[in-house]
């Protein structure tokens, strides 16, 4: 347009008029502690395709301290999901929890872990910790799994000292000991007499950084249930195991810093005062922990939370659950804000309102008693020490962005 002439509102714009560069967009070279943050809070398939953009960004998704700082963002419920094994077909299962408890009815996707081909082998889902997963089979024994890198690991046999001597069962757990920056599993050995009752244990613990397994303690006073159903649990650096002694029911855990035993009561005084009662598992629910206090002959289930690790007096009854079957199965995987629970409930996914004991299906067509939430990361399942891969410069740099971004 020539001299003052005016363009009128909603006028197109001749397309003789518009100019454009032939040079290419130049994006600013920004710092290094300025990528580092943005790119901690992109999801893990994102990171998975930037590892070709340079050897430093690849080493950057590698580095301990820049795995950390992304996991710090995967909180939210759309870097959480839901796995579960599917026996109808033997397979695991995924879906994000935000999906499923927004959009329903909602469907889950397979996923596979490269480690286990087979359907037909008899699979435990054994416990999830930042994002890894640890399963143990009959066949490969224990594997570490990381569904969002799609990575995993099959860990060193085993032996215990006596299994070709005496019956025996077995129980496992799998935790964080955060003191030593290390991913343990736990395998529980006991031995029992020709009536199956328990007499001895044998303990040994695998950390990912030694790769190795290592015999500690066995069990104090007592022997946890049978591991063919039930795993330890994770909280509070600890893993937690049922044990009965005298039709008195109590927790044993094992500290992963230290590799050391404690116990720890449960409310004794309600479940002493029904004696068809029976407590047969704990879990851990958004770190708090969780046990069953179950009645076969009349099909209840109480529920019951610590609300303050280690307070005895913070046991609270969270629900009596009915069925009128009784192979009744509860499993509590998270707790939602409006204070409803998110369960396996007679072998289905569902949410649990604890105030009226109704419930709603979330999953179609689904038959599983195996299930946990896991939150995206790239924890490695392997010991992985990318530090050496980075410059010094570069390595300072992001140490020195961590700190001040978490003061």
């Amino acid at each position: 347009m020539e001299g003052n002439e005016k363009m009128a509102i909603g006028q197109q714009i001749p397309s003789s008029s518009v100019q454009v560069s032939d040079h290419p967009l130049i994006l600013p070279d920004l710092p290094f502690q300025v990528i580092t943050e943005i790119l901690a809070r992109l999801p893990v398939k994102s990171l998975m395709r930037f590892k070709c953009v340079s050897k430093s960004w690849l080493s950057l998704t590698l580095s301990p301290h820049f795995i950390k700082r992304h996991l710090s963002f995967s909180t939210s419920k759309d870097r959480e999901y839901l796995l579960f094994i599917d026996y109808n077909s033997g397979r695991f299962k995924h879906c994000s929890l935000a999906s499923l408890l927004y959009e329903q009815p909602s469907d889950a996707v397979e996923i596979v872990c490269p480690q286990l081909e087979c359907r037909d082998q008899s699979i435990l889902l054994v416990g999830c910790c930042n994002g890894l997963i640890c399963i143990c089979t009959n066949r490969e024994g224990f594997v570490l799994w990381n569904p969002s890198t799609r990575k995993s690991k099959t860990l060193p046999n085993f032996s215990f000292e006596k299994t070709s001597e005496h019956k025996f069962y077995a129980s496992c757990g799998f935790g964080y000991d955060e003191t030593n920056d290390d991913y343990k599993v736990v395998a529980v050995t006991c031995y029992c007499a020709e009536d199956w009752e328990p007499f001895a244990s044998e303990v040994k613990v695998y950390g990912t950084k030694t790769d190795t397994w290592r015999r500690i303690g066995d069990f104090p006073g007592g022997y946890p249930m049978d591991g063919s159903r039930y795993c330890g649990t994770f909280a509070a650096g600890k893993v937690h195991w049922v044990l009965n002694r005298a039709f008195c029911p109590y927790v044993v855990f094992l500290d992963l810093a230290t590799e050391t035993y404690g116990s720890l009561d449960l409310a004794g005084d309600a479940i002493k005062s029904n004696h068809d009662s029976f407590v047969t598992d704990i879990q851990t629910v958004g770190g708090s922990l969780y046990f069953f206090c179950r009645n076969y002959v009349h099909g209840l289930v109480d529920l019951w939370v610590l609300k303050e690790y280690e307070v005895i007096e913070s046991w609270t009854k969270v629900v009596s659950a009915l069925s009128n079957d009784k192979r009744y199965f509860l499993s509590v995987l998270y707790q939602l804000e409006n204070g409803k629970l998110l369960v396996v409930l007679e072998s289905d996914v569902r949410v649990l309102n604890p105030k009226n004991n109704k419930s709603r299906r979330l999953l179609r067509s689904v038959y599983t008693r195996s299930a946990s939430i896991y939150v995206e990361s790239l924890v490695s399942p392997g010991s992985v020490d990318a530090t050496t891969m980075m410059s010094g410069l570069q390595l300072r740099t992001l140490k020195a962005s961590t700190s001040r971004t978490q003061d």
